[in-house]
């Protein structure tokens, strides 16, 4: 998986490398003008307190201002470290073309699983921190562009279940993607 690295760091601590090395990420990407990532964050802080001491470390990523997003975490937390990703690199290293997503990287830094992050539970991410290893994925070569995007194949997490998904690309002209 890339490493996460971002503009600035906006809640609590700058992140250490220990913070990071041997330790199971779950990775967000979301947006304080999200709907669907307003909706998923008390669901991830949820998970987040109840796998608070297992070897799970969470990262909520945005491309928006540092300020901005100061201000909207005043008024809803989210639980982990939130960084700033005003240059868009950690969006492109990981693929991210909408939001929400959500990432899981094991504790050897080998990307397991990408979603939606309300397809996630604490049971399947406490199995996945456990075990060390993911959910099986495969390729969904069905994309009109022929970029293949690693898509769950696994039962461990709901893959019926619709949830939204803003198309960072479309949010310009109002488009979105469900």
């Amino acid at each position: 998986a890339p490493k996460v690295e971002v503009s600035e760091w906006i809640s609590g601590t700058t992140p250490a490398a220990s913070d990071f090395e041997g330790r199971a990420l779950v990775i967000e990407f979301w947006a304080t003008w999200c709907a669907p990532c307003r909706l998923s964050i008390p669901h991830m802080n949820r998970i987040a307190n109840e796998l608070a001491g297992d070897a799970v470390t969470f990262v909520a990523i945005t491309d928006e201002k540092p300020e901005i997003v100061t201000a909207f975490l005043q008024t809803i937390p989210i639980d982990g470290y939130v960084g700033c990703d005003i240059d868009r690199s950690m969006h492109s290293a990981f693929g991210v073309k909408g939001v929400p997503r959500a990432f899981l990287v094991n504790a050897d830094g080998i990307l397991c699983w990408q979603g939606h992050p309300m397809s996630l539970t604490s049971e399947a991410l406490r199995s996945f921190v456990r075990d060390g290893i993911g959910p099986t994925i495969r390729t969904n070569s069905n994309k009109a562009d022929g970029e293949s995007l690693p898509v769950l194949s696994s039962t461990l997490y709901s893959l019926t279940v619709n949830h939204s998904v803003i198309d960072l690309d479309a949010r310009e002209s109002g488009m979105t993607m469900t």
